[in-house]
């Protein structure tokens, strides 16, 4: 309950006032998270029949439970968390943009005082960042095609081309890094903490067991960040 309380703090001060988009995205995210979840750990991913994760944490009233009782909220404010930062990234990155290239005022002859110039400067700015972003992405994508099975190919390959050539603006990427970055992070700290363990992870190494992690799974990064641009435009109704 600490985990749910701290991350609720953390998305009223950096998110707006409850709006219809943060409600449908906080609900969106609790119930299909929550689903998610429960999927990867009840189902046999693995050749023992286990599934991808185990939680260690203590029975609920003595009821043994698969997933903590407070997943579904952790989920909700992560992802408004994460929302409200890809929208503060993408704000600031404009108002930088538009400091370096005149202060976008009227002039006094009625022109738009280099507003039309900041505009278009902007839009060089985030096709740079897209370049970049789908690079990224493209590298990470040829790498997961090497280190992961088949079948969870079929699942992130797909949905990372649809950001790639679709859901691709400025703020799907600056979304996609901040989940794939602070998701990750945050599991790594919950690992390190004895919170839960995964069950085939790639990443385990000398290096990680000294930092107290048993290992991570190389899709990880790529799991929270396509979650994060998928729930966020379903919450948009923008397909």
């Amino acid at each position: 309950m600490t985990t749910a309380l701290l991350l609720l703090s953390g998305a009223l001060v950096l998110g707006r006032p409850p709006e219809a988009f943060s409600r449908r995205l906080f609900f969106l995210a609790a119930l299909l998270g929550t689903i998610g979840e429960a999927a990867c750990v009840a189902l046999p991913w693995t050749s023992t029949g286990a599934g991808l994760w185990i939680y260690r944490f203590p029975p609920l009233l003595g009821i043994s439970l698969p997933i903590p009782v407070w997943i579904p909220l952790v989920w909700g404010n992560l992802f408004v968390l994460f929302s409200a930062l890809a929208d503060r990234g993408e704000v600031r990155l404009r108002m930088l943009t538009v400091e370096g290239n005149g202060d976008g005022k009227e002039g006094e002859d009625g022109s738009d005082g280099g507003g039309g110039e900041s505009a278009g400067y902007f839009g060089i700015v985030e096709r740079a960042w897209r370049i970049v972003g789908g690079s990224l992405l493209v590298l990470y994508m040829l790498f997961l095609s090497t280190a992961i099975s088949g079948r969870f190919l079929v699942i992130f390959l797909p949905l990372g081309f649809l950001i790639l050539f679709r859901w691709n603006s400025l703020r799907d990427f600056l979304l996609f890094g901040i989940a794939a970055i602070l998701g990750t992070g945050g599991e790594i700290l919950a690992m390190r903490a004895g919170w839960w363990e995964y069950t085939t992870p790639l990443w385990k190494t000398a290096w990680l067991a000294r930092w107290g992690i048993p290992g991570l799974p190389a899709s990880l990064p790529m799991a929270w960040g396509i979650s994060a641009v998928l729930l966020s435009r379903w919450a948009r109704r923008s397909w």
